[in-house]
């Protein structure tokens, strides 16, 4: 059996619809690569469960806004939103594995003909991923914060005022 590459969006701490997934794909870690793209933990029940499964599965993938949320909350740089569900990691005996695991995703990914980021590549950038390599996830970056958040651009890049 060919190494099938899997890519699932915004997962969001929903370790139990993740599961039900990777069953229904028959996810075989043995022979396929699993690529979260993006946005792993919050709004849903588990993001705990989720990050475990991911780190179990040796998921690939790459950073989006709310893991960038989890991760400067957890190194004191952001407060907590209202409807974060993030207690159980940064509570976790092992959260710093588990955050340092989740740090250690880029935020660009390239494959044979493909390129996976959570939102989207500013059009301006001429090698994205040289633009967005080393970015720090802990330090807020005009960069980073365009491939994670971006809805939409103009030619030259530009987002409206409310993205």
């Amino acid at each position: 059996m060919n190494e099938r590459l899997i890519f699932i969006g915004d997962i969001q701490g929903c370790r139990e619809e993740l599961e039900q997934l990777l069953e229904a794909l028959a996810f075989d870690p043995a022979c396929d690569r699993l690529h979260p793209v993006g946005d792993l933990v919050n709004r849903g029940p588990d993001s705990l469960g989720v990050l475990r499964l991911l780190r179990g599965l040796n998921a690939g993938g790459v950073l989006g806004n709310h893991d960038l949320h989890l991760l400067r909350t957890a190194a004191g740089l952001r407060r907590r939103g209202a409807r974060d569900t993030l207690d159980g990691v940064l509570a976790a005996e092992d959260s710093a594995d588990l955050l340092a695991w989740l740090s250690a995703r880029p935020f660009i990914r390239r494959f044979e003909g493909q390129t996976c980021v959570h939102a989207g590549l500013n059009p301006t950038w001429s090698d994205p991923l040289a633009t967005l390599q080393g970015i720090d996830p802990l330090v807020g970056d005009e960069r980073s914060d365009f491939v994670t958040r971006v809805r939409y651009c103009t030619a030259r890049g530009e987002r409206p005022p409310s993205d």
